[in-house]
């Protein structure tokens, strides 16, 4: 395939599942020296052998890696993990030494240890977006566990983090003041008008619908 398709650069594979004998080898795509990015869809999965050139990975509903499986020498710049039913120990694996990461969405995710985030925080120094958007467990504390340490870090999406509230929000911004530059959060009502104002007010882009449609009901915060 890769004489047929040489200078590929994108890749989608689909669907694609280890037999019940365990006798599959994995796909190798390591020869297309143009991929860079490749999405990885499915159930259970027999890693690939990545080129090193892959600088966008997203592994979205993947629900099984192998315990063996290696990222190679790829260095990330983009990783897709959304609604992924991967283990922690993937997770952490993915992200070892993936220094120049700079965008990390990892939607939905249903993981409530923060052992992967402790990854981000010590292999990821150059993140500056990262969404964890529908997910449930991210609440006032385990936000400021995320934020905190991560240096570069510059737009963050929580968008239906249901349990944030402004006093959370508040704090978590009065801390990082100078390093965040845009929040979005949509459909975080417990978070109130007047702490989108005073955050759009430090300089910081906000988007957040219930400040337009008004319907934001959560509480008041003193400053």
């Amino acid at each position: 395939m890769k004489d047929a398709f040489p200078n590929l650069e994108e890749l989608s594979i689909i669907g694609w599942r280890r037999p019940h004998n365990n006798t599959v080898s994995p796909i190798d795509i390591s020869g297309f020296s143009s991929l860079r990015n490749v999405f990885l869809t499915g159930g259970g999965q027999v890693w690939p052998v990545l080129p090193p050139q892959v600088t966008s990975l997203s592994i979205p509903f993947v629900t099984a890696i192998d315990s063996a499986f290696s990222m190679g020498e790829c260095s990330l710049e983009y990783l897709d993990i959304s609604s992924s039913r991967v283990t922690e120990d993937n997770l952490v694996q993915i992200l070892w030494r993936q220094g120049a990461l700079v965008k990390l969405c990892a939607r939905k995710l249903p993981l409530t240890s923060d052992r992967w985030l402790d990854a981000v925080r010590t292999q990821c120094p150059k993140l500056t977006a990262l969404s964890v958007s529908g997910s449930h467990w991210v609440n006032d504390k385990t936000l400021e566990e995320i934020v905190t340490g991560m240096v570069s870090l510059q737009e963050l999406d929580v968008t239906d983090c249901t349990n944030l509230t402004g006093i959370g929000i508040a704090r978590l911004l009065q801390k990082h003041i100078g390093g965040l530059q845009k929040l979005i959060l949509t459909g975080c009502h417990k978070v109130s008008d007047d702490v989108v104002e005073w955050a759009r007010s430090k300089g910081i882009t906000v988007e957040n619908r219930y400040v337009s449609e008004g319907n934001s009901k959560g509480q008041k915060v003193r400053y």
